[in-house]
């Protein structure tokens, strides 16, 4: 906070922001910080922050409780969908599938499983109870129950490759996203939907490398007392060249825009949160256009300005609500 200026006009304001000035202007404050967080994390066996569990063998899990999404109460399935509910989730994905079914483009639908959801019973702690079903279980089967929506949901398949890949993990144990692996999986799911077949994941070559601290270790102010965090280079896949690549600047490579030789003639359009980032490595390689766009630059006039015979909505599991809300024209 930047130390603000006393004036008749700001004589209401002015003792909070005087205190957020001095409370940021405190001299060591950072250290203080850091101080603090090692003493929670290496004594107390605690996190420094609510938003952050301490899991087992350092496994850090998010906890926002609310604020953005709650992996927590998906894991403990105390957030349960109502008939109603589910039936508006319907609704409106019906509403948006029949329309860009009208514009000739195929509407897919997938839902990338929350860490929590896949590491929780091991990491997590004796504390949090896993659910028999998650509010994302339910949802999948009422969906494919009651309706002939195309719906990606690879939990499964990312179970069966943590138990396969017993030497490396699928997800980030210091961030809340899945890493090259987890990604290639659920990548693996979406194409096979559309009759695009990659390998199986232990039939490729894995190359570890160091990837840095994750989201949650520097929320937790720990990020350089905790180990680095493990990504992999997946080889022995896909000899296809990418020819063309656009990232406009002013959109902090949040639009994206794929050109590729000699693939699938379909052009994929994919509108996603942060989690499907992981992904796009691998879905640029598959088709000869592959546009993408983070949910946070979506709007209604973006799908006029893409010629996509396939559209693509990724949400990851805490963001089940984005399936509610989103519109096309």
């Amino acid at each position: 906070a930047k130390a603000p200026t006393f004036n008749l006009s700001t004589i209401e304001t002015y003792p909070a922001e005087y205190e957020s000035y001095f409370n940021d202007s405190v001299p060591f404050r950072s250290q203080l910080i850091e101080i603090n967080s090692l003493i929670n994390f290496y004594i107390f066996k605690q996190s420094p922050v609510s938003r952050v569990i301490l899991g087992e063998s350092d496994w850090l899990f998010y906890n926002p409780k609310g604020t953005d999404g709650d992996p927590i109460a998906d894991f403990t399935g105390t957030n349960h969908l109502t008939q109603r509910e589910l039936s508006d989730y319907a609704t409106n994905l019906i509403s948006v599938r029949d329309t860009l079914l009208s514009q000739e483009k195929e509407f897919i639908i997938m839902v990338a499983p929350n860490k929590a959801t896949i590491y929780g019973e091991e990491y997590l702690g004796k504390k949090y109870q896993k659910a028999e079903k998650t509010k994302a279980d339910l949802l999948v089967e009422y969906l494919r129950k009651n309706t002939d929506l195309n719906i990606i949901y690879p939990k499964d398949n990312l179970l069966d490759a943590k138990k396969e890949l017993k030497n490396h993990t699928i997800y980030y144990k210091t961030d809340t996203h899945w890493n090259s692996l987890g990604a290639y999986v659920g990548t693996k799911d979406l194409l096979a939907s559309i009759d695009i077949t990659l390998p199986d994941i232990n039939s490729l070559d894995i190359i570890e490398f160091t990837k840095g601290p994750g989201d949650l270790s520097d929320m937790s102010a720990l990020s350089k007392h905790l180990e680095p965090d493990t990504d992999y280079k997946i080889e022995n896949y896909g000899t296809n060249i990418i020819v063309n690549q656009t990232f406009p600047v002013e959109n902090n490579n949040k639009i994206m825009n794929f050109t590729t030789e000699n693939q699938d003639q379909r052009s994929l359009l994919l509108i996603h949160d942060s989690f499907a980032e992981s992904m796009i490595p691998h879905l640029s390689k598959q088709f000869n256009e592959l546009h993408t766009i983070h949910t946070n630059y979506y709007n209604t006039k973006y799908l006029s300005q893409v010629d996509a015979d396939i559209v693509v909505l990724e949400v990851v599991e805490r963001y089940l609500p984005n399936l509610l809300s989103f519109k096309v024209q």
